[in-house]
């Protein structure tokens, strides 16, 4: 067996996985009976050119929706960091102006002593 038909092979297996999967989650709502043949009326429906299309199409959806996921991540990642480092920001300037008002209760107090 040389790589194409191997790989054709693999992905042909992965659609059928898919679509076994696909039915597996409709158990909850339909009998179990009915799943089985659902699945065998499937596969006997599709050929080979068919599965492989979809095999292909189902690893490069992923393939994509894994990167997508990388992209987001990546952006709330940096979204977190901006939030903590204006969070930090926030604390100085907080503090500073505790210090400040400190310093003007103890101008007005010292302003009434004399």
């Amino acid at each position: 067996m040389n790589m194409g038909s191997n790989l054709y092979l693999k992905l042909c297996i992965l659609h059928v996985l898919l679509l076994v999967t696909d039915c597996g989650l409709e158990r909850e709502e339909k009998k179990p009976e009915t799943n089985i043949w659902k699945i065998v009326e499937t596969l006997m429906s599709k050929n080979l050119l068919e599965l492989l299309a979809g095999g292909i199409f189902t690893c490069l959806s992923m393939i994509f929706g894994v990167k997508q996921l990388k992209e987001k991540l990546r952006k709330k990642s940096e979204k977190i960091k901006k939030l903590k480092s204006d969070k930090e920001k926030l604390k100085d300037r907080v503090w500073n102006l505790e210090l400040e008002l400190e310093k003007k209760k103890q101008n007005q107090e010292g302003c009434y002593l004399m």
